[in-house]
């Protein structure tokens, strides 16, 4: 293998000239289902943005303002995989009132740490995020997840 993109929890490895060129692979000793399906997301980001065809070596042994450009794009990148914000921005007009870092959680299957970064982020647009052919692909999930939220609120209010 020629190129290494590792972090503790997963690695792309990347081999030129090969049949098998890249192959991600995760430690399998994390339990933590969220942590693994972020981290695959992650590794796949590292892919997708062509941090392969930068780095030579291990990753982390970049520069370190080089090696945390391209961890925040790759975690950028994994945390809008696994939570679009036009989904985001969908729900939250179904259940008229902003979402919580909780709720980014459950709906999304994402870490608490991952739920608030990436709520932190949609937060800070200045303007929402649509894509009518992403909303139509899952809208039945989310017009159930929407569904549940609400019938959470009500009872929220209620008690």
């Amino acid at each position: 293998m020629e190129i290494y993109l590792t972090t503790d929890d997963g690695i792309l490895l990347s081999k030129k000239d090969s049949k098998c060129r890249d192959v991600i692979a995760y430690n399998d000793t994390i339990s933590n289902e969220s942590r693994i399906r972020f981290t695959l997301s992650h590794e796949l980001g590292h892919k997708k943005l062509n941090h392969n065809s930068h780095a030579k070596t291990l990753l982390s042994q970049l520069p370190s303002d080089e090696y945390s450009y391209l961890e925040q794009e790759a975690n950028f990148f994994a945390k809008n995989l696994l939570a679009p914000f036009p989904c985001l921005s969908y729900i939250e007009e179904q259940i008229e009132q902003p979402l919580s870092a909780n709720e980014v959680q459950i709906v999304f299957g994402l870490s608490n740490m991952a739920s608030e970064f990436v709520l932190e982020n949609y937060q800070k647009l200045s303007y929402k995020i649509t894509d009518s052919k992403l909303i139509t692909q899952f809208q039945d999930s989310l017009d159930w997840w929407s569904s549940i939220l609400n019938m959470t609120h009500r009872f929220s209010i209620a008690t």
